[in-house]
């Protein structure tokens, strides 16, 4: 009987330490799937908290873009206005010296 105990008292030890190496190995996997999920989140945020400054300079640079588009055509317009003027067998130097003066206006928006 005495053997018997013993052996009862084996296989249920054994039993419970086999129970407590699997919930040791399942509050690892828990653990391990939280890390992963945590680390994600912070990813996340992260990514957000990057993307919202980015997003506001991406249209500010394209607004940057649209003016300058702007002046760089009104730019052109002007240079092709006064080498007109200035080739003009007509011109004067007077006529000259006012289209350079109203050239100096900038007419681009702010």
């Amino acid at each position: 009987m005495n053997s018997t105990w013993t052996h009862l008292i084996t296989s249920v030890l054994s039993v419970l330490g086999a129970g407590g190496g699997l919930g040791a190995a399942a509050a690892a996997a828990l653990r391990w799937h939280k890390t992963k999920a945590d680390t994600a989140d912070v990813l996340t945020d992260t990514a957000l908290t990057l993307i919202e400054p980015l997003r506001v300079r991406i249209q500010d640079l394209d607004r940057e873009i649209l003016r300058l588009r702007y002046e760089a055509r009104q730019t052109a317009a002007e240079l092709r206005r006064l080498r007109t003027a200035i080739l003009d067998p007509a011109a004067t130097l007077d006529g000259l010296r006012r289209l350079a003066v109203n050239a100096d206006r900038d007419p681009s928006p702010s």
